[in-house]
């Protein structure tokens, strides 16, 4: 099971949901979640292996893809809330300008 962490862009105030776990699109529908989410590198990656394993490397990207996700949101410069000096102390807390 997916746990979601919103992830925050600090320059454009952007929000993105990265997940924690396994990712059970992945196993259902292979390289196609990465593609909704905007993650071209992730699904041309996914593509690429699925075609010669006949899918079957669907079964191990479902445990490392939302990894490979969080990880790339981050690289862009995501951060989550608490991190990085956003001013949020908990992704529960609400700040009104």
């Amino acid at each position: 099971m997916a746990h979601p962490v919103q992830l925050i862009d600090p320059t454009t105030g952007r929000t993105a949901m990265g997940y924690h776990g396994f990712s059970w699109t992945c196993l259902f529908f292979g390289p196609l979640p990465a593609l909704f989410r905007g993650h071209v590198i992730g699904f041309l990656i996914m593509l690429i292996a699925a075609v010669p394993t006949f899918g079957l490397s669907g079964i191990v990207f479902a445990f490392i893809y939302n990894g490979m996700h969080r990880n790339w949101l981050l690289g862009r410069g995501f951060k989550a809330p608490g991190m990085g000096g956003l001013g949020f102390a908990s992704q529960n807390v609400i700040n009104f300008p």
